[in-house]
C-alpha cells in the first residue's frame, strides 16, 4: 500500500519524475516481473506515464495499470492545477511470470527482485532522513 503525501513537494512521487525503470533484472529470458497499481481513492493529480507504450493515465478510484517491473520505461508527473481531496493510496501488486519448466529460474527472479526492491526502498528513506 502506497500512500502519497498530501502535497507534491513532500512526496516520494516527485523523484519518480524521471524516466526509470523499477528494476535492474532487464535481462532474465523467459521470465517477468509485472508491477500492477491500482488506484484506491480519488486523483486528479499524479499522470503516469508508459514511455513504449505511449500511454499517460490519471489513475483513480479502482483504476489499474500494469507493466513490467524491470523492463517498461515510465515515469509520473504532477497536475499542478488540480488538488486531491485526500491523499492519493495506491495499491503496488506484484506478479512473477514464467513457465512451469522454468520454475526455479523464476523463482530466483522473484526473490532477487524482492532482495533489490527492499534494499532500494531502504536506501531512499535513508536519503529522506539519514
Amino acid at each position: 500500500v502506497y500512500v502519497a503525501s498530501p502535497t507534491t513537494m513532500k512526496t516520494s512521487d516527485k523523484v519518480f519524475m524521471m524516466d526509470h525503470i523499477d528494476g535492474p533484472w532487464l535481462v532474465w529470458p523467459f521470465c517477468a516481473v509485472y508491477r500492477v497499481l491500482a488506484a484506491v481513492n480519488v486523483n486528479e493529480v499524479v499522470h503516469t506515464e508508459l514511455k513504449e507504450l505511449r500511454r499517460n493515465k490519471v489513475l483513480t478510484t479502482g483504476d489499474v495499470m500494469g507493466f513490467d517491473f524491470n523492463r517498461e520505461i515510465h515515469k509520473v508527473y504532477f497536475n499542478t492545477s488540480m488538488t486531491n481531496p485526500e491523499p492519493r493510496i495506491t495499491l503496488k501488486l506484484h506478479y512473477i511470470v514464467y513457465p512451469k519448466c522454468l520454475k526455479p529460474f523464476g523463482e530466483m527472479l522473484a526473490y532477487v527482485t524482492t532482495q533489490y526492491d527492499i534494499i532500494a526502498r531502504n536506501l531512499f528513506l535513508y536519503t529522506i532522513k539519514p
